[in-house]
């Protein structure tokens, strides 16, 4: 399942993107103005919920480095008062998504997919109890919905009703001839105006509703003005008193505490960011330290050329293995990637040969081409080189079997390949071949030793699809004798992977153990070898059912 590790390597990707440093540490998140610090996660106990911390986790990042790159923090900290403050930080948010949006595409999408959970979890709200409040929805929900082009039209049309309980259509027209200020808005300075602007409107509209209380309170003759509009009584809480025509909604006679509270509005979930902020607490609250990775460290590789080699490796057995790898793979891609001819009952082109069959029950006689998509899948080979594999030539035989692999699937256009070994020093992933380098069969002797953390490979490949993003199928083979350090983190590291990649095959050579590879990969994700000559059926199997 998703664990701190994986969180901690989305971050570190994401982070490297931004040029800023990205740590989880402790239960709070917050920025410094250099490094965001994400709370340490819980996992989450299904695939569902793991895309859903991933997007939030994601939203944060990409959220808060905005405003590292483009905010403005002086000014910010130098605003008249908390309203002008949130109002700012409402009308910043959209300037530096949008700026975002624009260096990273990437980004918009993530955003508003973002945006779509929240409301969905109906975390993204204001509330209308008081003018404020009411004002600021409206601000956030209508530009997130026309300005960044968000799914979120119907909160700004809720908004939108709750604001005129307190101001006029006249008013409302002039708050959203401010608030389209924010498209031409190149720096916080702008938006902080803008902010000014939008609070004068709030302002006038207390100095109205004071000044209108006061001239009903001298007609009614109730110098303390306790009976409000119309000779209401109101209660302190707020409840009693009839509605009347100049204030629809009994709110005109607001007790002191109220009014208050309208005009000091105390710091709340205001922005996308402080959502996210308590959601992420939330969940950094209710983790549970036995389901957490015990991985904290980021995957590391080095060159094949650092390992010691082996003098034995049967390198003519891997070409011949390679040329029927190869043969039946290219067979089945050539069947899945050409055009294919057919008759159809409805099209463009006629095939006049085939005009008889309008007078019989299968009237297919227009000629259609069938073309299907180009393949594009990125394979990982993974060679287990631990101690165990020098018992009765393992070594070699799975060096040739990776071997036989790499020749004849680099060979072949639309697969894109890379292969390591492990262990290698330090815990490190020994790389033997990467896409853009052609096959060296020295580099495929390496010698046994060490243990078996068949872990750290998987996290280097899990990096490397986070740090290397793109729409290309991902599979992995690892071919081993099924033996690993750890098989519940290992099942458990499997698992976690298959969030980023297609599928994780296991290929156990002669010796391995069937209930151990069923244990780490399912009854669908292994395949046994104990010959090497039934290597490319096995193989051509599995692309079968994973290359369409």
């Amino acid at each position: 399942m998703l664990n701190e590790h994986t969180l901690q390597l989305t971050a570190a990707a994401l982070g490297r993107q931004y040029k800023i440093n990205v740590v989880f540490d402790g239960d709070q998140a917050f920025t410094n103005g250099r490094t965001i610090v994400i709370p340490q996660m819980a996992i989450p106990q299904n695939k569902k919920q793991a895309q859903v911390l991933l997007a939030k986790i994601r939203g944060y990042i990409d959220h808060e480095a905005s405003h590292l790159r483009w905010t403005e923090l002086g000014i910010m900290k130098s605003q008249e008062s908390p309203e002008h403050h949130d109002m700012t930080n409402i009308l910043e948010d959209i300037r530096v998504e949008k700026q975002l949006g624009k260096f990273y595409p990437g980004c918009k999408e993530n955003l508003a997919e973002l945006v779509k959970i929240l409301k969905a979890e109906k975390e993204f709200g204001f509330g209308d109890r008081t003018l404020i409040n009411a004002l600021m929805g409206f601000t956030s929900f209508r530009l997130r919905s026309e300005y960044l082009k968000q799914d979120i039209a119907d909160l700004a049309e809720q908004a939108r009703q709750g604001l005129q309980k307190y101001l006029t259509p006249e008013a409302i027209q002039k708050a959203e001839e401010i608030m389209d200020r924010i498209k031409a808005a190149q720096s916080t300075k702008d938006c902080s105006d803008i902010a000014a602007e939008l609070l004068k409107v709030f302002n006038d509209s207390q100095s109205h509703k004071a000044e209108k209380t006061e001239e009903n309170s001298e007609e009614s003759g109730s110098p303390d003005g306790s009976k409000g509009i119309g000779g209401s009584s109101e209660k302190p809480d707020g409840s009693g008193g009839s509605q009347t025509e100049n204030d629809p909604d009994g709110e005109s006679g607001s007790s002191p505490g109220e009014k208050d509270q309208i005009i000091n509005l105390p710091n709340g979930q205001i922005t996308i960011g402080d959502v996210l902020k308590d959601s992420l607490q939330s969940i950094a609250k209710d983790k549970d330290d036995s389901q957490r990775s015990t991985i904290a460290h980021t995957a590391g590789s080095q060159p094949a050329d650092t390992i010691r080699r082996t003098t034995r490796i049967n390198v003519r057995q891997a070409q011949q293995l390679a040329q029927i790898i190869r043969a039946a793979t290219l067979s089945y891609l050539e069947a899945q990637s050409l055009e294919h001819r057919r008759l159809a009952a409805t099209g463009r082109k006629l095939n006049s040969r085939k005009l008889y069959k309008t007078e019989t029950p299968d009237p297919k006689i227009f000629r259609r081409i069938d073309k299907t998509r180009q393949i594009n899948t990125d394979i990982f080979l993974v060679l287990d080189r631990s101690g165990s594999m020098k018992e009765k030539d393992k070594q070699i035989w799975a060096s040739t079997t990776v071997l036989a692999m790499a020749l004849a699937y680099q060979s072949i256009r639309g697969l894109h390949l890379t292969a390591l070994a492990f262990p290698g020093n330090h815990n490190n992933s020994v790389i033997i071949l990467s896409d853009e380098s052609k096959v060296d069969p020295e580099k495929f002797r390496i010698n046994a030793g060490g243990g078996t953390p068949m872990v750290e490979p998987l996290n280097w490949i899990q990096q490397q699809v986070i740090e290397q993003p793109n729409d290309h199928k991902k599979l992995v083979f690892v071919i081993t004798d099924g033996d690993p350090n750890d098989n519940i983190l290992t099942r458990n590291k499997i698992t976690e992977l298959m969030l980023f990649v297609d599928r994780v095959f296991l290929i156990g050579i002669k010796g391995a153990s069937k209930q151990t590879l069923e244990y780490l990969a399912g009854p669908q994700g292994y395949a046994m070898v104990e010959d090497i000559a039934t290597l490319p059926r096995k193989l051509s199997l599995l692309l079968r059912k994973n290359l369409r």
